[in-house]
């Protein structure tokens, strides 16, 4: 539960703030798990038959999965929609990994603004690494995105490119 400071706004635990950070990573896996098991269904439908697990990295697992839906979904509403979902995915992929890899500060009572993280990037022996900051607002936004992007994978009529 949330409560307010008059002075600072509102004050926010930081377990809700952690909590949104291990959501994005439950829903990112939620969301390969959708996509590895259409890619399965999908080889077996197009008359592939193969029950080999789906390889490479995401971004391969991607476009495997888009040349499948082109042999395999006929409405041509649904056209555009696996490279929108392709793009949506590849973005949330970045920010995900920079999450997942490079996660080192934070503050659920910030000064000034919203609670947030702070990441790590760029090359790893750099003097002055970059970092990246992520209020909670947008891990929350991350999170619906890979939910959305994840029943667009289990069937296209789902997706809005709109969010």
């Amino acid at each position: 539960m949330s409560m307010t400071n008059a002075d600072q706004g509102p004050v926010l635990p930081v377990q809700e703030l952690m909590a949104s950070v291990g959501y994005l990573f439950l829903y990112w896996g939620q969301l390969e798990t959708t996509l590895n098991s259409q890619i399965l269904r999908m080889r077996v439908i197009v008359g592939l038959g193969s029950t080999e697990k789906p390889a490479g990295d995401i971004t391969k697992r991607l476009s495997e999965w888009r040349q499948l839906v082109r042999q395999t979904v006929a409405d041509p509403k649904l056209h555009s929609a696996p490279d929108e979902v392709g793009l949506e995915i590849e973005s949330l992929r970045v920010h995900r990994n920079l999450i997942a890899h490079g996660l080192h500060s934070g503050s659920a009572e910030p000064e000034n603004g919203q609670a947030y993280i702070v990441c790590a990037g760029g090359e790893p022996n750099a003097l002055q690494p970059s970092t990246k900051t992520y209020t909670k607002d947008e891990l929350d936004a991350f999170i619906q995105s890979a939910d959305r992007c994840r029943r667009a994978i289990r069937s296209l009529y789902n997706w809005n490119s709109r969010g």
